[in-house]
């Protein structure tokens, strides 16, 4: 005998009928009653979410078969819950990254003339415009160096403080442009005669410090920026600036060192 309870609303299933069908074991009557064959058959089989047959199929012969992890009920394989989501928040990613491009550019730029190309080239610059006193500029280079890391603790400490739109980033990384600009007009002594002097020695100096604070703060807070305001998609976003910003830097790096050897072979 079949009956569905009012309270539970779960199917009960005689030990002599229908449910040696589903066991396999031997019993009395191993045919389901016509109402539990056909296309609603498993519909009818999962009233309950605690029902033991929920995850079982009508088989093409009227037999009860397991579902497998990944089938749904017509024993079609799709994908769970878990695979969709994560590729929509990788597409949802994608579409951010591509929204912060910009700010993207801005952290590699940066980034791969400070920690990159001025890792070579600063000696170059110190020596250009260090006046006749500092032969080698290697007096203008050490207070280059020990300045501008002094330089780094304002814009880290600024960073999580004061908090820009997107359109002051761009402010900045013109700043930015314009100070590497007088560094690299150092390292390829343009225009000539512009530089040797105390007065060039301290414009490349407060040039290069300025930029390292700028840069300090550029490079923290976008993190911050990006973060709040993709919140779902910021460790991707993140990941994908790092790697960008890695690979730059490097390029940078590496360029500037054998333009260096290519310069000094030459001489």
């Amino acid at each position: 005998m079949w009956h569905i309870s009012k309270h539970r609303k779960e199917l009960c299933v005689h030990e002599n009928t229908f449910i040696t069908s589903i066991t396999g074991k031997p019993g009395t009557n191993t045919t389901p009653p016509a109402e539990y064959q056909g296309d609603k058959a498993q519909e009818k089989l999962s009233i309950s979410p605690n029902n033991i047959l929920k995850r079982r199929r009508m088989g093409p012969g009227g037999e009860l078969v397991p579902l497998l992890r990944d089938q749904d009920e017509r024993g079609d394989n799709t994908e769970t819950a878990k695979d969709v989501e994560e590729e929509g928040s990788r597409s949802l990613a994608w579409e951010h990254i591509k929204e912060s491009r910009y700010l993207i550019v801005i952290q590699c730029m940066i980034n791969m003339h400070m920690w990159g190309s001025f890792i070579s080239l600063l000696p170059i610059a110190t020596s250009n415009a260090a006046p006749g006193s500092d032969e080698n500029g290697s007096v203008t280079l050490a207070f280059a160096n020990n300045l501008g890391l002094m330089a780094l603790v304002p814009g880290i400490v600024l960073a999580p403080i004061i908090r820009l739109p997107e359109e002051g980033y761009y402010i900045l990384a013109t700043i930015q442009t314009l100070l590497y600009g007088i560094v690299y007009a150092a390292i390829f002594n343009v225009p000539e005669g512009c530089w040797g002097s105390y007065t060039s020695a301290i414009v490349v100096t407060v040039a290069f410090c300025v930029g390292r604070a700028n840069e300090a703060y550029i490079a923290t807070s976008i993190y911050t920026f990006l973060g709040s305001k993709y919140k779902s998609t910021s460790y991707h976003i993140a990941s994908f600036m790092g790697v960008c910003d890695r690979i730059a830097t490097t390029v940078f790096t590496w360029a500037a060192f054998f333009w260096v050897m290519y310069v000094w072979t030459r001489d």
